[in-house]
């Protein structure tokens, strides 16, 4: 495949027609605006669980404190600081960071533009582009202000840094690409897996004898480049003594994170990989299949560069060994990247064998038919309304963080802006939506899932400082919930606190020393 170099692209569009020339930046926009359009209906839908946590962190780093050392998770630091800075532009509400994730959505769809067309042409470009813009639609995989909305910007930021660094022959394009690869890994490390391809695909001419040293430059600023993002990051640990705090959560304790998972679990994962995809995501599945089969019978290795990086990216997600639904938005640029291929097979086909292009045509529909089917239940579904939450969430079981909002509002409406609470679960949102500070850095308690040894840390916390009140969701939350040994909570609540009742989906506490209203009833 002949690739485009960017001096091509900027020549060929200077002598476009003066209409034509407007055309493309008028569509670009256009498409650039889908993912906005797309958040829009969502961006009031209540916190989910890491969105909750995300959002308690960021509002404690405004208060002066640090993650890690103040709130322990294994999430790199940037997530945290993104969340942060939308609360600083929008102010602390619960769409702020959502509509920050669509900004950075819109420029991640200029990016994947760029890219698609040093590898196409104009029109599979914006094709690439549209692709990736609607593909933010996919509800099914979550369509909130998690990491992976925030690591796509500099991901695929680092592919077109590297594509222009292999096209222009300039090594800074190459230290840029390790930059902005390193930020990525400081949003969601699996991204190393694609940062990771980008050495090997460098490092591919010395399977043929042809390896230069303009190669292992390459190489070399990729990993300087990533390696200073990474140390400026990591620079305000060290010198606020946080560093300690910092490793321990980041890099020990995600070990123990990741080796919690057993054999089976990971082999369903890797099956599930492929099946929730091609239930949510179905004409991408497709069209990326197709292309894979166009891309077989070519011999240009940029053929290949997006479809490796598919790959990196599905070795990142299927690496920690068990599956989310909004793992999976790290292979949305990847499959619009290939898209273009997909729809170049279909119209290879169209001339050579009609009735077969037909059928591969109809399977497309009929996935897209049933994505939008399965997606547009999410745009679809009623309103959070504090009247009509049992509805909702069938007492609470299954989607339990639509109540959380008038759960805290009962917390804030009962303790004092000093007062510590404490939720026994894993629902952090508890504490940004009422404002209130937990009295240990584990604000949930996933946590002691896979390091039960930090329940102990915890009780040690809750002892030197009681919390006004305790939320126990634990209780009744998802199973593995209860994997850990929470009879040290139990003897603690027995001895300092007093049961209030039921509420939504937790038991309410309260310190025995305190004064509070009336015991609640079960459901209000």
């Amino acid at each position: 495949m002949q690739r485009i170099r960017l001096p091509a692209i900027l020549a060929a569009v200077g002598s476009l027609p003066r209409v034509q020339r407007l055309a493309v930046p008028v569509l670009l926009a256009a498409v650039c605006a889908l993912p906005v359009l797309l958040y829009l209906p969502l961006l009031h839908e209540p916190l989910s669980r890491d969105e909750g946590f995300y959002a308690a962190v960021g509002q404690l780093i405004l208060r002066g404190d640090l993650p890690y050392r103040d709130a322990f998770d294994n999430k790199p630091p940037l997530v945290f600081g993104w969340y942060a800075l939308s609360f600083l532009i929008f102010g602390e509400n619960d769409w702020a960071p959502r509509l920050m994730a669509a900004v950075l959505l819109s420029v991640t769809t200029i990016l994947v533009h760029i890219q698609a067309r040093m590898l196409f042409s104009r029109r599979e470009a914006l094709l690439a582009a549209f692709a990736f813009a609607l593909s933010t639609g996919l509800a099914g995989f979550g369509s909130n202000a998690n990491t992976e909305y925030f690591m796509l910007a500099p991901l695929v930021g680092g592919l077109v840094t590297f594509t222009l660094g292999h096209q222009t022959g300039r090594p800074q394009w190459f230290l840029l690409s390790g930059f902005l690869n390193g930020m990525a890994v400081m949003t969601k490390e699996v991204s190393l897996f694609n940062l990771g391809f980008l050495v090997l695909w460098t490092l591919y001419p010395a399977w043929r004898g042809e390896l230069s040293r303009r190669h292992v430059a390459a190489v070399g600023l990729l990993f300087l480049g990533c390696s200073l993002a990474v140390a400026l990051i990591v620079l305000p640990f060290v010198f606020l003594g946080a560093f300690t705090d910092f490793w321990d959560a980041a890099v020990v304790y995600t070990l123990h994170y990741v080796g919690a998972n057993s054999p089976v679990t990971r082999l369903i994962g890797l099956v599930n990989v492929f099946v929730f995809p091609a239930s949510y995501g179905g004409p991408w599945v497709a069209l990326t299949l197709l292309g894979f089969i166009y891309l077989m019978r070519g011999q240009d290795r940029w053929r290949w560069l997006p479809a490796g990086w598919l790959v990196a990216s599905v070795l990142g997600i299927v690496f920690l060994g068990r599956l989310y639904a909004h793992y999976y938005v790290h292979l949305l640029p990847a499959f619009s990247l290939i898209v273009p291929f997909g729809i170049r097979f279909l119209r290879h086909k169209w001339k050579v064998a009609p009735a077969r292009a037909a059928a591969f045509t109809g399977l497309v529909g009929v996935l897209a038919a049933g994505a939008i089917f399965l997606n547009g239940q999410v745009y679809l579904h009623p309103s959070v309304e504090e009247g009509n939450l049992a509805a909702l969430t069938h007492d609470y079981q299954e989607h339990w963080y639509l109540a959380s909002p008038a759960l805290s509002r009962y917390i804030a409406n009962n303790t004092s802006p000093g007062d510590r609470v404490y939720n026994l679960g894993f629902q952090s949102e508890l504490y940004f939506y009422a404002d209130r500070r937990s009295p240990t850095r584990y604000l949930f308690d996933h946590l002691f899932v896979a390091d039960a040894r930090l329940v102990e840390s915890a009780l040690h916390d809750l002892r030197n400082q009681p919390p006004a009140l305790i939320i126990d969701s634990a209780r009744y939350g998802p199973s593995d919930t209860h994997e850990y040994d929470r009879s040290g909570f139990d003897r603690f609540l027995t001895d300092r606190y007093e049961y209030l009742g039921k509420m939504y989906y937790a038991d309410v506490y309260r310190l025995k020393e305190k004064t509070h209203p009336a015991i609640l009833q079960e459901g209000h």
